[in-house]
């Protein structure tokens, strides 16, 4: 069985509507999956909101970043969108671009730890897990695919070891 995707980009001047109706075209004609990657935009707040102008179509992102925001937001995040998508989200995180991240003024330290460190703690707290938090995450009644970003081996392990597959 073939599949086949679409990637967008939130680098573009492409408003967020536009991100909705290119996924229902999507969804229209046939394609599998839709994902947004992170530049100017949130991917996973336009991968929710082309969850909700779909139906069947997979949603999710391609790549978000982890340094843009904490673990346990990231997880509850995506909690809601699988809810609200009735299992339709994959999840694609990455490292960035050192140069990008240091001119937010943010230090990229040790990057392929962050990443096993980081998908480790989405994973927990999707499957209810306690992270010694406040609160308790809710477990996520859908399976949530979480793949990483690689372009090198060491970081293609670490999709391979602690999540589930790479991009």
């Amino acid at each position: 069985m073939s599949r086949l995707g679409v990637v967008l980009s939130t680098a573009t001047e492409a408003p967020p509507k536009e991100f909705v109706r290119l996924g229902q075209l999507a969804e229209e004609k046939g394609f599998d999956a839709i994902l947004v990657n992170e530049g100017r935009g949130d991917a996973l707040a336009c991968a929710e909101a082309i969850a909700l102008g779909t139906s069947r179509i997979q949603v999710g992102t391609n790549i978000a970043n982890i340094y843009f925001r904490h673990p346990f937001l990231a997880a509850m995040t995506a909690w809601t969108i699988s809810e609200l998508s009735e299992g339709r989200l994959l999840l694609g995180f990455g490292v960035s671009h050192r140069p990008l991240i240091e001119s937010l003024g943010m230090k990229m330290e040790q990057p392929r730890q962050y990443i096993r460190s980081y998908v480790q703690t989405v994973k927990k707290a999707l499957s209810g897990e306690s992270l010694g938090s406040f609160f308790r995450p809710r477990p996520s009644t859908h399976p949530v695919p979480i793949y990483v970003a690689a372009v090198t081996t060491e970081t293609a392990e670490v999709g391979g070891e602690f999540a589930d597959g790479i991009m």
